[in-house]
């Protein structure tokens, strides 16, 4: 899975990258031959003032889907993180989920229209 992890405002460490990494593995792996990129913004809205003001924007390019977008602040970073991704994993398998029920649904309809099995 190829995830492109930006911030503003402050600099990505590897702590943050694996947490983004291994959120995105954990939640997202069911779907990743259906996922064509991952996006994941960091934000300290706040700056040094504190409080409730990491932000996490979550967005997922389904193949021939749309984009999921997921957000989360909370005061801790990490918690945003595995929130956000969480969030958009399970918007992914709705998602996925009705793209499945319409293809079956227009299979049914093509196959009543056009019966091969009759002669």
């Amino acid at each position: 899975m190829n995830v492109d992890i930006q911030a503003r405002d402050f600099t990505i460490t590897d702590g943050i990258r694996a947490a983004v990494l291994d959120a995105c593995e954990n939640f997202l792996h069911h779907y990743s031959d259906r996922i064509s990129a991952i996006s994941v913004h960091l934000a300290d809205i706040n700056g040094p003032r504190g409080g409730n003001d990491k932000l996490c924007r979550v967005s997922v390019k389904l193949q021939h889907g749309p984009i999921v977008v997921a957000n989360q602040v909370s005061d801790d970073l990490y918690f945003s993180v595995k929130q956000a991704v969480a969030k958009a994993g399970r918007g992914a398998s709705t998602r996925i989920r009705k793209q499945k029920s319409r293809f079956e649904k227009l299979r049914q309809r093509f196959r009543q229209t056009y019966d091969y099995g009759t002669a």
